[in-house]
C-alpha cells in the first residue's frame, strides 16, 4: 500500500511539472519578438536575412519545407551574413 501511495504523489508531481512545462511552451510559442542590428548608420532584421536567404535556397531548386537547419553568422564590419543550410549548403548575402 505504501509503495502505491509514493507512485501516485510520484505521478501527480510528474503530472504537475508536464503542465507546468506545457504551459511555458504555450507562452513561448505566443510571445513575439525583433531582433535589429545596427552598425555605422544601417539597420537590419533578422527576418530580413532569413527572407533573402530562403529565397536564394528557392531559385536553387530547393523547397523552404527542405530547410531544417539555417545558421547565420553576421559580420557587419564585412556588410555580410555568411550562412549554412542543413549542415551542407553554405553562401553569404549583402546585408546592406
Amino acid at each position: 500500500m505504501a509503495n502505491r501511495r509514493i507512485t501516485k504523489k510520484k505521478n501527480k508531481a510528474l503530472q504537475k511539472a508536464i503542465k507546468i512545462k506545457e504551459i511555458g511552451k504555450v507562452e513561448e510559442e505566443n510571445m513575439k519578438s525583433r531582433f535589429f542590428v545596427q552598425y555605422q548608420g544601417n539597420e537590419f532584421e533578422e527576418k530580413e536575412i532569413i527572407t533573402k536567404i530562403k529565397e536564394i535556397w528557392k531559385e536553387e531548386g530547393n523547397k523552404v519545407k527542405d530547410l531544417k537547419e539555417l545558421d547565420i553568422y553576421v559580420k557587419p564590419e564585412e556588410g555580410k551574413a555568411y550562412y549554412t543550410i542543413n549542415g551542407e549548403t553554405r553562401g553569404s548575402i549583402d546585408i546592406f
